[in-house]
């Protein structure tokens, strides 16, 4: 059985409600489109999820060589309202907690970013190129659906996401990852 420190609740808690305080004004660029990606994504046990019951978003953290910054959690917020949205917009057998109802969970998802190029270059790299020159935004995630009460992985999944443009838009990605997720796990309750 999972157990939950009141310090992580508190954590996600707070980061819960600055995502939702934050969602009007987050800006989306609409023009931000998507050049390549690839999901994957493994049903393990759905026989669980399509009895229904509480998930759990748990906002997504830097992984191993990803270096954890206020533009990571503006993404993983922002990846945390695509999932939201989808697993809200239908008459699914999920129902989405908000902040500070983790504990009363049949599912928690969990994940973390496994590659980070947020589409800005270096402060040296911008004086040699006067700023102009800027890599593309790449974002790459993988995480789980668990159930609390055994600690059984029932969906594993992987999203990798490249702006089509130059440009620095993590939280178009991170949304554009989010709905991928919650369409991928709205298939797999059906």
């Amino acid at each position: 059985m999972l157990e939950f420190s009141i310090m992580k609740l508190k954590l996600y808690f707070v980061l819960s409600v600055i995502f939702f305080l934050s969602a009007g004004c987050a800006g989306l660029k609409k023009e931000q489109a998507v050049s390549s990606y690839s999901f994957d994504g493994k049903v393990l046990d759905s026989d669980n999820l399509k009895g229904g019951g509480k998930i759990y978003l748990v906002p997504f953290s830097a992984g191993v060589g990803v270096e954890a910054g206020e533009t990571l959690d503006e993404a993983a917020l922002m990846l945390i309202k695509g999932i939201y949205e989808e697993l809200s917009s239908t008459n699914s057998a999920l129902t989405v907690l908000t902040s500070g109802q983790g504990s009363s969970a049949d599912f928690i998802l969990r994940g973390h970013f496994v590659k980070w190029n947020d589409g800005s270059s270096g402060r040296i790299k911008k004086l040699l190129t006067s700023g102009k020159q800027r890599s593309i935004s790449t974002i790459s995630v993988e995480g789980e659906i668990i159930e609390r009460a055994t600690g059984k992985v029932l969906i594993h999944f992987a999203d990798v996401k490249e702006a089509a443009v130059r440009s620095d838009d993590h939280r178009a990605l991170g949304y554009n990852i989010g709905k991928d997720i919650g369409r991928f796990i709205l298939s797999a309750v059906r």
